[in-house]
């Protein structure tokens, strides 16, 4: 299986102008259509939206038959903090795509009876 290349992040490095949607209606078709809209990446707000974990995981499922990177803002409490001994890394890798926004940098797959598959890295940071 070849993975998909992060298109979002070829043309951020390369300064390319980016067009997204703020899906901040909490609902899975919002998602869906957003997501097959054209749209170069679309954003599903945990912050100023009525989206729980559930229901956020119904929308990640929903755009996931597209080829639209979606960002979720206002990640989990779990997430990563920080690398030993460098910070700067951790702040390039993890921030500097989208401002204000944390970018995971896995890429996954849903399959048709809806399992999740973690496909790897899109940022090269694990070898």
């Amino acid at each position: 299986m070849e993975f998909p290349l992060n298109q979002l992040k070829r043309n951020l490095r390369a300064g390319q102008v980016q067009v997204g949607c703020w899906v901040s209606l909490g609902g899975v078709t919002s998602a869906e259509v957003c997501a097959g809209a054209g749209f170069d990446w679309i954003l599903v707000d945990m912050e100023h939206a009525p989206n729980d974990l559930p229901n956020v995981l119904q929308q990640l499922h929903a755009a996931s038959g597209y080829a639209c990177p979606v960002v979720v803002r206002a990640p989990w409490m779990g997430m990563t903090h920080g690398f030993w001994h460098d910070s700067q890394r951790y702040e390039d890798t993890y921030w500097s795509r989208m401002p204000g926004l944390w970018v995971h940098g896995d890429w996954a797959m849903v399959d048709d009876d809806g399992y999740w598959y973690i496909l790897g890295r899109s940022d090269d940071t694990l070898k």
